[in-house]
């Protein structure tokens, strides 16, 4: 690995900033909440500080997204005792056991959550759920950059999200454009192809839209008990005003806020399947899918 002097660090050619996600666990609002959020280092000596300073909170080698016994206001404070540089972004903010906006444990603002920190807040990450239009609704997002990453569960879905900058390629360029809203665009999962986009009860077979929860209620027809209200109907709680939205001619979405086009995209790996009618992690589809890469050397 290489530091590159700027906040960037390199590895084999691909440059990457210092980051990870973490399970704020905490009581707050006389209610448990847990949340999941993305926390960046503009450098390792700050990371290490991070991490001096996280361990007394929680486990941190226990797991790739350890869990702290804090809340995300109480998180952010923390981070900016050490350096105002370190960026914290509530990931996958609408889905509904750790979403900072989810229907388990979550707010119904970024205010309710951060108070008079809010203004430090400079982005969240929209998450495979739900895309840019549908946060285009909430005016309580409208000073924040909206980006989309990819997990890293597995090397198939590395990319599936991303967020083109305009700025330098380096962390202080990277903390402008999100500090700023200088963002291009970003590529997006198609929002009701995601786990949690729809209301339901997997085991019992429900799969509900915002619309079936209103006239139908949230309890399930199966079993009895209270649905997992998905990101569709959570955003629809929310929000405050409708937006229209159109495509130009590459295929991205527009609005007239002027907020930064995002396009919507299927994974290559998707299409084959599709193609081939077999499922997504099948022998043949995976040969195909490398045959391909191989071929025109990227998806």
């Amino acid at each position: 690995m290489t530091d590159k002097g700027n906040g960037l660090y390199e590895f084999d050619g691909v440059s990457f900033v210092l980051g990870t996600e973490v399970n704020c666990n905490g009581q707050q609002g006389g209610r448990s909440r847990r949340v999941h959020v993305l926390i960046l280092a503009p450098g390792l000596e700050i990371a290490s500080l991070i991490t001096d300073s996280l361990s007394t909170k929680g486990k941190l080698a226990s797991d790739g997204r350890p869990t702290v016994h804090l809340t995300p206001r109480q998180l952010l404070e923390t981070l900016l005792h050490i350096d105002d540089q370190i960026i914290l972004i509530p990931a996958h903010v609408w889905t509904p056991w750790f979403g900072i906006f989810g229907s388990k444990s979550g707010f119904d603002s970024l205010e309710e959550c951060f108070g008079d920190l809010k203004q430090h807040v400079l982005a969240i990450e929209s998450g495979l759920s739900s895309d840019p239009a549908m946060n285009w609704q909430i005016p309580d997002l409208d000073n924040v950059s909206i980006v989309s990453f990819s997990d890293a569960h597995s090397a198939p879905k590395l990319g599936r999200e991303l967020t083109k900058f305009e700025g330098e390629l380096s962390y202080q360029g990277l903390f402008d454009d999100i500090k700023n809203q200088n963002i291009h665009s970003t590529m997006e999962f198609f929002p009701d192809e995601g786990k949690y986009h729809s209301t339901g009860h997997r085991k019992c077979g429900v799969c509900w839209s915002a619309e079936d929860v209103c006239q139908n209620g949230e309890l399930c027809p199966v079993c009895g008990r209270k649905l997992t209200l998905g990101v569709s109907h959570r955003v629809e709680q929310l929000a405050k005003r409708h937006v229209e939205t159109w495509k130009d001619e590459f295929g991205f979405t527009l609005a007239a806020n002027g907020r930064p086009a995002f396009k919507s995209v299927v994974g290559l790996q998707q299409i084959v399947a599709e193609g081939l009618r077999r499922g997504v992690n099948t022998k043949g589809v995976t040969d195909l899918y490398f045959t391909l890469v191989n071929e025109f050397e990227s998806e």
